[in-house]
């Protein structure tokens, strides 16, 4: 399954939060190792079970570079507290992911005083799902 917004909240490196508020776009998909619990009560038919879950986010996020700290987002990068909302309206968010690392990125280069990136990772350890999704 993969779910998609607009809004996104981290915070990253040890200062500021330094993402402008605003639209953002990323897309996440939670998915699970699909293992073989299959036994004979399950009579000839398959019975997969899940394993190891997994969120894989990709985003779109622009970075403030002339307020608080600038840090760029490349591969390795670990956001905390990352929140992602389907809208700016939405008091709570689809996703809440405490720990996210990156392991790709594209750096969009910088217009007006910010910089865009395209990145893609994954939630480090558990993550929550808001339960209406």
């Amino acid at each position: 399954m993969s779910v998609s917004g607009k809004w996104i909240s981290a915070y990253v490196g040890t200062g500021t939060p330094a993402l402008v508020p605003g639209v953002q776009e990323w897309e996440a998909e939670d998915t699970a190792v699909e293992l073989d619990a299959t036994t004979a009560e399950d009579q000839g038919f398959e019975h997969p079970d899940d394993g190891l879950w997994s969120l894989r986010v990709r985003m779109t996020m622009v970075m403030d570079i002339t307020f608080g700290e600038f840090t760029p987002l490349q591969r390795g990068t670990v956001l905390t507290n990352l929140e992602l909302f389907s809208d700016a309206d939405s008091l709570v968010p689809v996703y809440s992911i405490p720990t996210f690392k990156i392991f790709r990125s594209v750096p969009r280069g910088e217009i007006n005083g910010r910089v865009t990136y395209n990145v893609e990772g994954k939630a480090i350890g558990e993550y929550f799902i808001e339960p209406s999704v």
